[in-house]
């Protein structure tokens, strides 16, 4: 399971969310125009840590989800 209480594994998803940017800003991530993951993407709010940037939701509350561009992070970090 990853759990992102542990400071190791937000240190680690930090630099996975940095190399994601730039792939995206490279056209490096391939994208079949799926509507949620388009959606997912536009909703995730930067976060600023220790590290640099990750993403979260708009707050804790939101209803607006962000579970999709975390996936596609995570599975560039594969």
């Amino acid at each position: 399971m990853w759990d992102m209480r542990d400071r190791r594994r937000q240190q680690t998803f930090t630099e996975a969310v940095d190399r994601f940017y730039r792939d995206v800003l490279e056209r490096q991530v391939p994208h079949d125009g799926h509507r949620e993951l388009r959606q997912h993407i536009a909703t995730a709010r930067r976060r600023t840590n220790q590290w640099g940037y990750s993403i979260g939701k708009e707050h804790r509350e939101s209803a607006r989800k962000v579970d999709l561009a975390v996936c596609a992070i995570g599975a560039r970090m594969l």
